[in-house]
């Protein structure tokens, strides 16, 4: 005859997904959907409505922007890049877009209240002002040219203070491979402006370009650590501290034996920075 099969304290530890089903006792859920854990019982909750339909393209970036206009979200693909709010998408692509080979390596990142996205693909670009009818464009390399008009590109752009880093870089002249572990930073920008320098052999301007060196593989992202802007390699960890003045940037070498996995595995709380490298999840300090 059957016997009801009584558990105690059922799911009342919660969901854990990270380790095999018969090695957790049975306070544990190994899955769960459209239910919530509320004072120790299970309960209905919530459920999966489709909210818009993509336009047809293959996404592989979104970004919030909270623009005075309003707020937005960008989402960038291999043909289009469109601006949603919450009702409608706006198309703002860039003129003379064609399309991207791989639009899984779109990157961003707010200059003060300007988005920036780059694709190793194409050319890094912004939107201002941020409304339906302006299209991205890209951004300048100095008073007379754009980043295509001088054949550059990178794979990574990252913002630090009111200047932007570029990593990832062609050589000057915009001929030739890819520095995987080259670095360039733009001139700083003006209040709501973008940088309008950054050309390293300008001596007007504090644009530069530098190579990391060693043994450290290519760069795989960067990210703002309070002053400082710190670029993570596969093997190592460098560290550029805003000293001002001519120089403007200190480089420091952090670590040569610990780096980052992926871009976008890492997140800045409280001023420290929390990465995922080879096998570990780590803290840096600065």
């Amino acid at each position: 005859m059957p016997k009801l099969l009584e558990i105690r304290d059922f799911a009342s530890a919660g969901i854990n997904s990270d380790i095999l089903a018969w090695d957790l006792p049975p306070q544990f859920l190994t899955e769960m959907r459209n239910v919530r854990i509320f004072r120790n019982s299970l309960s209905p909750f919530g459920g999966v409505v489709v909210w818009k339909q993509l336009p047809v393209f293959n996404p592989g970036m979104i970004m919030h922007v909270g623009a005075t206009s309003g707020t937005f979200w960008i989402i960038a693909g291999d043909t289009k890049v469109y601006a949603f709010d919450g009702e409608t998408f706006y198309d703002i692509t860039r003129v003379g877009f064609l399309n991207v080979p791989n639009q899984d390596l779109w990157t961003d990142s707010m200059l003060s209240r300007i988005p920036v996205i780059n694709n190793p693909g194409d050319y890094p670009q912004y939107w201002s002002p941020q409304s339906g009818a302006t299209p991205l464009t890209i951004l300048p390399w100095d008073a007379t040219n754009t980043w295509e008009d001088v054949g550059q590109s990178c794979g990574i752009m990252r913002s630090h203070k009111q200047f932007l880093f570029a990593l990832k870089v062609q050589p000057t002249g915009g001929v030739g491979e890819q520095i995987v572990d080259g670095v360039r930073w733009s001139s700083p920008a003006d209040i709501n402006g973008v940088p309008e320098s950054w050309d390293e052999l300008d001596t007007t301007n504090v644009a530069g370009l530098t190579t990391l060196g060693g043994d450290g593989g290519e760069i795989i992202d960067g990210l703002s650590l309070r002053d400082a802007f710190v670029v993570y390699r596969e093997r190592s960890i460098s560290v550029f501290d805003y000293v001002g003045g001519v120089f403007v940037w200190q480089i420091r070498h952090m670590s040569t034996t610990v780096g980052l996995l992926a871009s976008y595995c890492i997140a800045e709380v409280k001023g420290k920075h929390y990465f995922i490298g080879d096998g570990d999840i780590l803290v840096n300090d600065g």
